[in-house]
C-alpha cells in the first residue's frame, strides 16, 4: 500500500542563526519533503529526502557531540556545564488559576451523570458484576467483556468472584443486561476453585435463552472462587460480540450472597470494555490537579431523552448536578453537548420539523435545570459527518435550540462543533445563517500521520463538504497557515465569533496485531512522545490565539484506543503530568509581544524552531522555545546560544515542560543584550523565564 504525505510548518516572522549566516523565520518548518512510501503500516521501510522509516521510529534525531543525555521524564539540565539545583516548580490547581487556555474532555458522560463517592468503577466496569444494582435503570451498572470479532473466541471472556472465606455454594443467579438478552452467552460454563488454580466445571448450558433472571441450583460444594466461562458469545450486530451480566450471584445454604461486594466478594475478569478502576475523589481531582479550567462532556442521551418525551421523569440525577457544581466550585468551567444521536435519526428518516421541535425541548428541559452550571452550550456534533443536515436544517435545529435553552434561564454562549476544518461546509452554513446566532465555533483537530512523523504544528486530515480528507491532499503547509485561512473566512460571516479545539489527541500504545493501511501506525507514539504531543499542542494553539484545546480524553475511553491521560489501572500518564505542567506556566494572562524576531537572537543548530515571547503583568517574561521535529524518545537535544537583543537580565530560569522542573540559568549582560549560552534546546518546549533589570 502506498500513501503521499508532505511536511511543512509556516507560522510567524524572522530569526537570525548565526553560525549559518542565513535567515530563517520562528515558528516554520523549513521541511517540505514530500513521496510516497510503502507498507502495511507494522513497518514502513523505505526512503524519502530525508525521512527515514524503518520499524521503529528515527526521525531528525537531534544530537549534539558533547552526548547529552537522552531526553527522560526524569529532571535534566537545560544548559551545559549548570550545576544549579533542579527542582519542582509549583504546580496550581484549577482553583488558583483565574482563567486559561487549558481544557480535557470526558469521554463517558455516565461519570458525571451517575457518580458519587461511592460509584465502584466506570461503566462495564467489572466492580458492577457483584455492587447488589441488578435491576436498576442504569445500563452503565452493566460488566461487560471488550469486543470480540467472532462469537467463539480462542481465548473465551470469564468472570469470577473471590469469596471473603470459602463457603458452601448451592445457588447461581445470573441477570442480563436490563435492556434485552445482549451481551448474554448462548454458551457458558460455570467452575468453580478452592484455590483459584485449579478448577472443577459445576454446570454447562449451551445454547441457553436468557431470561431477565437467570437462577441455577447446584449440589451444596465448597467453593472459594467461582467464575462464569463464556464459550460461544452472542451475536450483538455483525462482528460485535460481547460477555455481558448485570449482576453474579452466589448464595449459600443460608441464602447469603457471598459474591455481593458488601459481604467480601472481590470480582475480577479476563478483560473489561471500560477500565476497571475508579475512585471518585482521585478522578475528579485528576482534573483540579492538572489546573484544568474548561471540562467538555458529551451526556447521554439514554434514558433522559426517552423520559422527556414520555413525560416521565422529568428530573435530571441528583449526581449530575451535583457533580457539576462540585467541578464549578473548584474552579472548572463545563461546557455541556448533549448526545445528538437522537436529532440525527430524526431528521435520517425524514421528520425533520419533529425532530428539530423535540430536540430543541429536551435541550430547553435539560438547560432549565444544569442553566447555573454550563459556561458553554454545544449544538449537535460533526455536524458535516452528516449530509442530511443541509445548511437550511442546521440554522432551523440551532435557531430552535437557542430559543428553547434561552426560555430555559440559559445566558452564555452557544456553539457550533465542526469535524476537522472544513472551508466548504463552514462557508455554507455561515451563509445560510449561522454565523449570526453563534457564538463559538468548535473545532475537532486530528493530524492522522504515521507515528515516526506525527507533529502537533503539522497540517492533518481535514473535510471538504462533509468528506475526509488525508493530509497528502492539504492545500495548506501546516496548521497554523490553515487556521489562519479558516479564521479569516469565519471572520467575514461575524468578525465577534471566537474558536475552541475541542478534540485533539494523538494514542499512546502499540500498533495492534491485525492492524493494516497507511495509518495504523497515527496511534502508536510513545508514552513520553504523546507527553511531548500534547505540550506542544497546548502551547502552539495559545501561540495562535486559537481559544481552549480540549485533549480527547481524560479517562481510558476505549482500551483498544488509548487517548485517555489515565490508564485503565487508573495510573496517570506522562501526558497527564504534561497538562499539569503547562497549566501552571501559561494562562489567559500573558500577553504575546509580536515579533519575537527582534527581542531573540539564536546561534547554533536549531531545526525548525519554534519561540514565543510572553509578558506577564509582573513584567518577567516567558520564553517557550522547543524545535519542531517529530517527537523521539533518542532525542538528546542541541546546544544553542540566546542573544537578548539590548536586554539585561536580573534572573533567568528554565522551565522543563515534560518533568515539571526549574533551573536557574547561568547569563551575562553585554553591550549587545543579555546572553544565555550552551542552552539545550529540545523537541518539546521548555520555557525561559526572565526578569529583566
Amino acid at each position: 500500500m502506498k500513501f503521499q504525505f508532505s511536511i511543512l510548518l509556516p507560522l510567524l516572522t524572522a530569526m537570525t542563526f548565526c553560525a549559518a549566516a542565513e535567515v530563517r523565520p520562528f515558528n516554520r518548518l523549513s521541511r517540505t519533503f514530500s513521496g510516497s512510501v510503502e507498507g502495511d503500516g507494522g513497518s514502513i521501510a523505505g526512503n524519502v529526502q530525508g525521512w527515514s522509516y524503518e520499524n521503529k521510529p528515527v526521525p531528525f534525531t537531534l544530537t549534539d557531540k558533547r552526548a547529552m543525555p537522552v531526553t527522560t521524564l526524569t529532571p535534566q539540565t537545560a544548559q551545559l556545564g549548570n550545576r544549579n539545583p533542579i527542582t519542582p516548580f509549583r504546580y496550581k490547581r484549577s482553583a488558583e488559576i483565574s482563567d486559561s487556555f487549558s481544557g480535557i474532555a470526558v469521554g463517558t458522560g455516565e461519570i458525571l451523570c451517575t457518580s458519587t463517592r461511592d460509584t465502584p468503577g466506570y461503566r462495564w466496569s467489572v466492580a458492577y458484576l457483584n455492587d447488589g444494582d441488578r435491576l436498576k435503570d442504569k445500563i452503565n451498572t452493566c460488566f461487560s467483556s471488550k469486543l470480540y470479532l467472532n462469537e467463539t473466541p480462542e481465548e473465551p471472556p470469564w468472570v469470577q468472584i473471590r469469596f471473603r472465606k470459602p463457603c458452601m455454594i448451592s445457588r447461581i443467579v445470573m441477570a442480563r443486561r436490563i435492556d434485552g438478552g445482549g451481551g448474554f452467552p448462548l454458551d457458558f460454563s460455570i467452575r468453580i476453585s478452592r484455590d483459584g488454580t485449579n478448577w472443577q466445571t459445576i454446570l454447562k448450558k449451551q445454547g441457553y435463552v436468557p431470561e431477565k433472571l437467570n437462577e441455577f441450583t447446584v449440589s451444596p460444594v465448597e467453593a472459594g472462587y467461582i467464575r462464569v466461562v463464556a464459550t460461544k458469545l452472542r451475536k450483538e450486530s455483525d462482528k460485535v460480540h460481547y460477555f455481558q451480566l448485570q449482576e453474579l450471584e452466589v448464595y449459600d445454604r443460608d441464602g447469603i450472597n457471598q459474591a455481593l461486594a458488601a459481604n467480601g466478594g472481590k470480582a475480577s475478569s479476563s478483560g473489561s470494555a471500560a477500565n476497571d478502576y475508579f475512585q471518585y475523589d482521585y478522578f475528579f481531582d485528576s482534573i483540579f490537579e492538572a489546573g484544568v479550567k474548561h471540562v467538555l462532556t458529551s451526556l447521554p442521551a439514554w434514558p433522559y431523552y426517552g423520559n422527556f418525551l414520555a413525560g416521565g421523569n422529568r428530573h435530571l440525577p441528583e449526581e449530575l448536578i451535583a457533580n457539576l457544581k462540585y467541578l464549578n466550585d473548584n474552579g472548572v468551567k463545563v461546557q455541556i453537548r448533549l448526545d445528538p444521536s437522537p436529532l440525527y435519526n430524526g431528521v435520517k428518516k425524514g421528520d425533520i420539523d419533529r425532530a428539530i421541535a423535540d430536540w430543541a425541548g429536551y435541550n430547553g428541559w435539560f438547560a432549565a435545570q444544569i442553566k447555573d452550571h454550563a459556561s458553554s452550550w454545544v449544538i449537535g456534533n460533526e455536524l458535516n459527518f452528516h449530509t442530511a443536515f443541509t445548511p437550511d436544517i442546521i440554522l432551523r435545529t440551532i435557531r430552535e435550540t437557542i430559543r428553547a435553552i434561552r426560555e430555559a434561564g440559559y445566558r452564555g454562549p452557544v456553539a457550533v462543533n465542526s469535524a476537522l476544518i472544513d472551508f466548504e461546509w463552514t462557508e455554507k452554513i455561515l451563509g445560510a445563517g449561522v454565523g449570526n446566532v453563534i457564538d463559538t465555533f468548535n473545532l475537532h483537530i486530528y493530524k492522522e500521520q504515521p507515528r515516526w512523523i506525527i507533529m502537533p504544528e503539522m497540517a492533518g486530515t481535514f473535510m471538504v463538504n462533509g468528506e475526509r480528507h488525508w493530509p497528502s491532499e492539504q492545500p495548506y503547509s501546516d496548521f497554523g497557515e490553515e487556521f489562519s485561512a479558516f479564521r479569516e473566512l469565519v471572520k467575514k460571516f461575524n468578525p465577534d465569533i471566537n474558536f475552541q479545539v475541542t478534540e485533539a489527541s494523538v494514542n499512546a500504545c502499540e500498533i495492534q496485531k491485525g492492524a493494516s493501511g497507511p495509518f495504523s501506525g497515527t496511534y502508536g507514539v510513545s508514552e513520553q512522545a504523546q507527553a511531548k504531543f500534547l505540550i506542544r499542542l497546548y502551547l502552539y494553539n495559545q501561540m495562535l490565539d486559537l481559544g481552549p484545546t480540549f485533549w480527547w480524553v481524560l479517562e481510558p475511553f476505549i482500551l483498544q484506543t488509548p487517548w485517555g491521560l489515565i490508564d485503565e489501572l487508573g495510573r496517570r500518564r506522562p501526558a497527564w503530568y504534561g497538562l499539569r505542567n503547562f497549566s501552571s506556566v501559561f494562562d489567559t494572562s500573558l500577553r504575546q509581544l509580536k515579533n519575537p524576531e527582534r527581542i531573540v537572537s539564536v546561534e547554533g543548530n536549531a531545526p525548525d524552531l519554534f519561540c514565543a515571547v510572553f509578558e506577564k503583568s509582573t513584567g518577567e517574561w516567558l520564553v517557550p522555545l522547543w524545535c519542531a521535529v517529530p517527537m523521539c524518545d533518542e532525542n538528546r537535544g542541541e546546544v544553542i546560544h540566546l542573544t537578548f537583543d539590548g536586554i539585561a537580565l536580573k534572573e533567568a530560569e528554565a522551565y522543563d515542560l515534560l518533568s515539571g522542573t526549574k533551573q536557574r540559568l547561568n547569563f551575562s549582560n553585554g553591550s549587545a543584550g543579555a546572553k544565555i549560552g550552551d542552552f539545550i534546546i529540545r523537541d518539546y518546549p521548555v520555557v525561559l523565564k526572565l526578569r529583566r533589570k
